[in-house]
């Protein structure tokens, strides 16, 4: 599990090596130096590498989702992590943060550090996804005012009692969930019970094998198109044949489905059901207008489902670092661990289902 005394006395030296070997990315450190004179105790740690952050801002969605999962060790403390989703709808790990609890001001620290490496401003044309997470979203209102903000669907289902939750319309943007982060906070569940250094060194390295396994996949593809976005794109097709045509003779289309008309307009890429501006693949309403064109809809599905585009994601790539016994000795401070905090109650190894959540069964 590692040595969780010694991995924190080190852990201003591990972020000079992540910066040192792979130039561009971010690690920073927070320590607390007011609670004991003398001493150095660990507060926040953050990390960002250049491969993800290059990649994020070339080629995928514009998509994040934040969340927070519990650690495991002697020290306890939460991760807090940024995905976001590549051309495959998969997740796309950006940054994550070591911290003592979830806060406000934790939340905040993290975020900052994020808006300057990716670039996002006040977060125009920017999709945020949340699961009402402590201290959450004050923050993304008051640090990315102009994003997006959606809340996770099944969150608000569950606790529809407590808020009424609603996003706004205006980026490309079809997600409703934070799977992204919860598959992202399943995927590093054994990393999560290690000392810091061991685990933030566990999680790198699975992210060097996922670079190399998601280059592989790509070369797998039939098309130029995602499988995901082409088998979207196959029913759309097999669905416009139901749909009657009303040409205005530019760009202006009415498409009767069953009972219901809508406008589609090929210029703007607009659709009335919407489902060709959320999702950037033409809808079936969009396809029977290309083909009364006599136009393929292949060659208007959104470029971040393209191979090339996928595989620009992924053509920036992590660099190795050495292990601790070989790093040099530095003037760096050396970190306490925190204070260990004793959890209430007994300790659980399964999440807490709300009592809406179907239940799995199986052999008793």
């Amino acid at each position: 599990m590692g040595d969780w005394n010694l991995e924190f006395s080190r852990l201003c030296d591990y972020a000079d090596m992540i910066k040192q070997t792979n130039p561009g990315s971010s690690c920073w450190v927070k320590i607390d130096k007011e609670t004991e004179p003398g001493k150095n105790f660990f507060v926040y740690f953050y990390v960002c590498f250049q491969a993800f952050k290059q990649g994020w801002l070339d080629e995928c969605r514009k998509i994040i989702g934040f969340d927070g999962c519990f650690l495991k060790g002697a020290c306890k403390g939460e991760l807090l992590v940024a995905v976001g989703k590549n051309g495959y709808n998969q997740m796309y790990p950006i940054a994550w943060a070591v911290v003592d609890i979830e806060t406000k001001h934790s939340w905040n620290w993290f975020i900052k550090y994020l808006i300057v490496d990716l670039n996002l401003g006040n977060g125009e044309g920017l999709t945020v996804m949340s699961d009402m997470q402590k201290g959450l979203i004050p923050v993304l209102l008051e640090l990315l005012p102009n994003a997006e903000t959606r809340r996770c669907a099944r969150h608000v289902w569950s606790n529809w009692h407590k808020d009424l939750a609603y996003f706004k319309f205006h980026s490309k943007c079809d997600v409703v969930e934070t799977n992204m982060c919860e598959t992202f906070n399943s995927w590093i569940l054994a990393a999560r019970h290690k000392s810091i250094i061991t685990m933030l060194e566990e999680i790198r390295h699975k992210m060097m094998n996922r670079h190399v396994d998601m280059i592989k996949f790509a070369e797998t593809w039939i098309d130029d198109i995602s499988p995901m976005a082409r088998r979207i794109l196959e029913e759309n097709k097999e669905l416009s044949n139901r749909c009657h045509v009303q040409w205005n003779g530019v760009h202006g289309f009415e498409i009767r489905d069953g009972g219901f008309t809508f406008g589609v307009h090929l210029d703007k890429k607009y659709c009335d059901c919407r489902l060709w501006m959320l999702r950037g693949v033409p809808c079936p309403h969009a396809v029977c207008a290309y083909y009364y064109l006599n136009q393929d809809p292949d060659a208007h599905v959104e470029h971040w489902y393209r191979k090339e585009t996928f595989l620009k994601a992924y053509s920036h790539f992590i660099q190795p670092i050495t292990n601790m016994r070989m790093w040099p000795k530095t003037t760096n401070p050396s970190i306490e661990p925190p204070v260990p905090r004793k959890m209430p109650g007994r300790l659980k190894k399964k999440r807490m289902k709300d009592k809406n959540e179907p239940k799995k069964y199986g052999k008793l």
